[in-house]
């Protein structure tokens, strides 16, 4: 569900840094399990990057959707 939630530029530019050597290292992951959660993470989201930048942390944040029957991976690729 991962590649799901990425969208397509994204994965093919990662693809390339892993194939070239030049792989992000994130200082701290976020992995978020959801399942009905599109309300919910429209407000985590932006938090935790707000988190990251402030506290000046190169981080990720994996959002891992168990088949939401409502926008949650729509809310993610925004």
């Amino acid at each position: 569900m991962l590649a799901r939630t990425r969208n397509f530029r994204d994965c093919v530019l990662r693809a390339i840094a892993i194939a070239i050597g030049e792989v992000f290292m994130p200082q701290l992951s976020v992995i978020v399990p959801t399942f009905r959660e599109a309300e919910n993470l429209a407000v985590l989201v932006p938090r935790l990057t707000r988190c990251f930048r402030e506290a000046q942390i190169d981080g990720e944040i994996i959002v891992v959707d168990d088949n939401s029957p409502d926008d949650t991976v729509g809310v993610v690729a925004e």
